[in-house]
């Protein structure tokens, strides 16, 4: 035994010893490639001027994670294959009339803008758009047939793709799925020990309220959701459930600070209350163990222990301790909507559950978007313009000053000209800082490198360290991400571009000339053509999930309970898509001197509440109440017509909220506490006759109250809003008048 233990002790040692950490290992991983392209680039049999796009592709696609890598890989082939094929067409049809082949890319340019200011394959929208403006730029200049060029591009990406994917398969991989999974498995912890506080918060009203989820953190995590999702070992039924799993624990984020409220207990006996603390206590304590066990599962990626079942019987519990208060100090309205709400507390764990054990079911079937539900975007709209103008006009700039075509402006242009002020900020920044220490490195490199090693494999060593120094520095500072890539093809292309070093400096002045070109034409159109705000985008996105919320609230009037679990499922994902813009553009309104009253807590308010609002529409069930009150005949009549009254206000509140986000400044009075209000006095009204009430059943009689508390909920999340947006357009009338 001890001859067998011995063997294995020096294995795990050895294990310990060759393992690195994530971002010493993405600094290998980038070196190696990078080196290795530049090497592959010089190989015999391939064109000059289009092997550089191995090294670029590797520059521009190594990513600190497996998944990232692969989801960007695949993007920039299917963008560089379709640009390839477009570019091909427009010049095919307009060779012979520039300007109608000016028009062609500029409609490409602005159709690609629109895509990519949407919520789907972004990468892929902006590679088309400068794969389409490089190969038609060669072509142009007269490097080659358009067909060749734009083949020896596709072919030239292709290989760079696959160099990637043969280094991160053999040195450290690093996958999304485990980093997804620890981070979900910590939230969870958070979780349970916010909601053991907030479900005993009756007996415990000092408890203070949990602060508001921080904007990037949903993102981030739907970010590794897209790169799990690209790996190749994880199925998209396991994908699917992780999307599900991080939307699920944001609503139980929600349900925190819904539960988080202290309630008044009605007057009961001592010993009552204590035995209603009691099976609360319980319930937590069975809610915070579920969590663990969730937690525990993610990080272990084992199989999860059901815990469905001591969730019932804690719930069962209470409600027992339930009906004995009831009785003794009448019907609580409050008591029953928490009691409601902890039960759709343990149907959202339950829904976790069935989530980690049966990660097939998505319940996502139904109908996905179409054409026919295609609806332009002005505001995205006008920024397709604006790229499409600043792509033509960075081709056009370098011909009137008589300089050689360099194609680079275009995708230069285009990425500023998309941009908001606050990332046109933060990225005219950083690329400055990036594209300076690049050129510099890339000076240092001809002068005191080049000249004594040459063309010598050794040669390869400059790389390596330099591309292995700037994925470490991007891997331990996010803020610097630009380093690898922009400050790599600044450093890298002008001296190993080629098939020999270059002796003097011109080679990366002329290339920060081009890209100097093609960014300020981009940045100054998008100062003066429609200038977009991070804020205002902040906006549009909020607008779209409170649209989501409107569209579901209305399909549940019409429809009732029928197909409600796909509507839920659409929901979530459509929250989800946009959710995903939200933390960037938060963080890209910090840096704008415009929309102050939006500032940064109001956003992170707002992002609060409207997951609230989403939380409270998965919970409303409308179909309950209507039939039960019209089988009440007469009695129950003025209290049907006004909920019907309240709905509507409901929906035309939920609309005003959308109108206003979006700019218009149509300013309609809300109806809605008025017609809630009028809801509640038709039940007090019936309170006071019980006599006037239809006989009924007790679980009917709950459900009625539970759908009513559910109803309450979204009247409220809705009129929260309505306080947010008044207190929001208080302060920028505020701003406006000083």
């Amino acid at each position: 035994m001890t001859e067998a233990i011995h063997p294995s002790v020096r294995l795990r040692r050895m294990r310990r010893a060759l393992s690195v950490s994530p971002a010493l290992a993405y600094a290998i991983r980038f070196g190696l490639a990078v080196s290795a392209s530049i090497w592959i680039g010089k190989a015999p049999g391939l064109v000059e001027n289009h092997a550089t796009w191995i090294l670029i592709t590797v520059l521009m696609v190594l990513q600190p994670t497996s998944g990232g890598f692969l989801l960007k890989g695949v993007l920039r082939a299917v963008g560089t294959l379709v640009a390839a094929f477009t570019a091909i067409g427009l010049f095919g049809l307009f060779a012979q009339d520039p300007p109608l082949l000016m028009a062609g890319l500029f409609l490409v340019q602005a159709v690609a803008a629109y895509g990519f200011t949407g919520t789907r394959f972004q990468y892929a929208w902006f590679v088309w758009a400068f794969t389409t403006a490089i190969v038609l730029g060669d072509a142009m200049a007269g490097q080659g047939a358009v067909e060749t060029v734009a083949f020896q591009r596709a072919s030239m990406v292709g290989l760079g793709i696959l160099l990637v994917m043969v280094v991160d398969a053999l040195f450290w991989p690093a996958r999304a799925e485990p980093l997804l999974r620890q981070n979900l498995a910590a939230r969870a912890l958070q979780l349970a020990e916010a909601l053991r506080r907030a479900i005993v918060a009756p007996v415990d009203p000092r408890a203070a309220p949990p602060a508001a989820p921080e904007p990037g953190f949903l993102a981030t995590q739907l970010s590794l959701v897209a790169g799990a999702r690209a790996e190749l070992d994880v199925s998209r039924s396991t994908a699917d459930a992780l999307q599900r799993l991080v939307m699920l624990l944001l609503t139980l984020d929600s349900r925190v600070r819904a539960l988080a409220m202290p309630i008044t207990l009605p007057p009961v006996q001592a010993s009552d209350r204590r035995s209603f603390a009691a099976a609360l206590t319980e319930l937590a304590r069975q809610v915070e163990a579920a969590l663990a066990e969730v937690a525990a599962s993610l990080t272990a990626s084992r199989a999860l222990t059901p815990f469905s079942h001591e969730l019932e019987q804690a719930l069962l519990a209470l409600d027992a301790e339930r009906d004995r208060l009831l009785p003794r100090s009448g019907r609580s309205a409050a008591l029953e909507g928490r009691v409601a709400g902890l039960h759709d507390l343990v149907a959202l764990l339950g829904a976790v559950e069935a989530t980690l054990l049966s990660p097939g079911d998505s319940g996502a079937g139904g109908r996905t978007g179409s054409l026919r539900d295609f609806r332009p975007d002005p505001f995205r709209m006008k920024i397709a313009l604006r790229a499409g103008i600043a792509v033509i006009v960075s081709l056009l700039v370098p011909m009137a000053l008589g300089w050689p075509m360099n194609t680079m402006v275009a995708p230069m242009a285009f990425m500023t000209a998309v941009l908001t002020r606050g990332a046109g900020v933060q990225t005219l920044t950083g690329l400055g800082g990036v594209v300076a220490l690049g050129w510099l490195v890339a000076d240092l490199i001809i002068v005191y490198f080049t000249p004594h090693v040459g063309r010598a494999p050794f040669a390869l060593a400059a790389p390596f360290a330099i591309g292995a120094a700037f994925a470490y520095i991007a891997a331990r500072r996010p803020q610097l991400a630009l380093l690898p890539s922009i400050g790599g093809l600044i450093a890298f292309l002008s001296v190993f571009g080629g098939t020999g070093a270059p002796t003097d400096v011109y080679g990366p002045y002329n290339t920060v000339c081009y890209v100097a070109v093609g960014l300020g034409v981009g940045w100054l159109v998008s100062r003066l053509m429609w200038p977009a705000t991070a804020a205002g985008l902040f906006r549009q996105r909020v607008a779209a999930q409170l649209t989501l919320c409107l569209g579901a609230v209305r399909e549940a009037r019409e429809s009732g309970d029928s197909d409600r679990r796909r509507r839920a499922a659409q929901l979530i994902q459509g929250i989800a898509a946009q959710s995903l813009q939200l933390g960037p553009l938060h963080q890209q309104a910090l840096h704008e001197p415009v929309e102050r009253a939006l500032d940064p807590s109001r956003r992170t308010q707002l992002i609060a509440l409207v997951v609230d609002l989403a939380d409270a529409v998965l919970s409303d069930r409308p179909g309950v109440i209507a039939p039960i009150l019209e089988r009440g005949g007469a009695p129950l009549g003025p209290l049907l017509e006004a909920l019907r009254r309240a709905d509507e206000a409901l929906l035309d509140s939920m609309q005003t909220a959308v109108d206003v986000l979006r700019g218009s400044a149509v300013h309609r009075t809300s109806a809605l506490a008025a017609a809630h209000q009028a809801v509640e006095d038709r039940l007090e009204e019936l309170a006071a006759n019980p006599s006037a009430i239809p006989e009924r059943n007790v679980e009917e009689a709950r459900r009625f109250l539970v759908e009513l508390d559910a109803r309450r909920n979204l009247v409220s999340r809705q009129r929260a809003i309505e306080d947010w947006l008044g207190d929001w357009r208080r302060a920028a009338a505020a701003e406006t008048g000083a």
